[in-house]
């Protein structure tokens, strides 16, 4: 078995199996939006770089009381993880008190009045967009390579700061979808 995320696991380099690698969460964030600007948001946070990335952290959460060590928490060694900006984003498209001062503070900046929304996806839906993603990402030969070498150890991606979702897997808690797709990918590749 392999549990890994995008800031731990054993083998330090299977935290790249995680979505918020390779581009993964920006393409599946990124589909629930309308809106030109947002999409465009979403492209241009892939290439951030580490003062920008910090920059998006503090906007995106302005009630954080922000530290050195909170900021770095978010790195892998000195790279920044993207994808967790996708995420921040990502919850623009929920009806809760987050989603709403998300989507206040990025109208704002683009002079937008309103952010417009996909209707929510069945879940079905939301498996086939996350699978036409991590099937881009492991077309990269470095990603491609990594999935392979896993061998067939049964794959789970675990929570980094949240109990198990639908998505994640923790001692048998979670839906872990992402490690059975994950698992499907490296059996289409071979």
């Amino acid at each position: 078995m392999i549990a890994f995320n995008c800031k731990f696991a054993r083998n330090s380099l299977h935290r790249e199996l995680a979505a918020e690698y390779g581009g993964v969460l920006f393409e599946y964030e990124g589909a629930r939006f309308l809106d030109a600007e947002i999409i465009d948001l979403f492209r241009r946070m892939q290439r951030y770089n580490r003062t920008e990335f910090v920059d998006a952290l503090r906007w995106l959460q302005p009630e954080k009381r922000w530290t050195l060590r909170k900021e770095m928490f978010w790195f892998n060694g000195t790279q920044p993880i993207l994808g967790v900006l996708a995420t921040l984003l990502g919850t623009m498209t929920e009806k809760t008190p987050t989603g709403e001062q998300r989507r206040k503070i990025v109208a704002k900046m683009f002079g937008m009045r309103h952010i417009s929304v996909h209707v929510p996806l069945t879940d079905d839906q939301k498996r086939q967009v996350m699978l036409r993603a991590l099937r881009r990402k492991f077309a990269i030969p470095r990603y491609r390579a990594l999935l392979l070498g896993t061998g067939d150890a049964v794959l789970h991606q675990t929570p980094v700061v949240s109990e198990p979702d639908m998505w994640t897997w923790r001692n048998g808690k979670g839906g872990d979808w992402m490690g059975k797709l994950l698992t499907q990918i490296r059996n289409e590749i071979r």
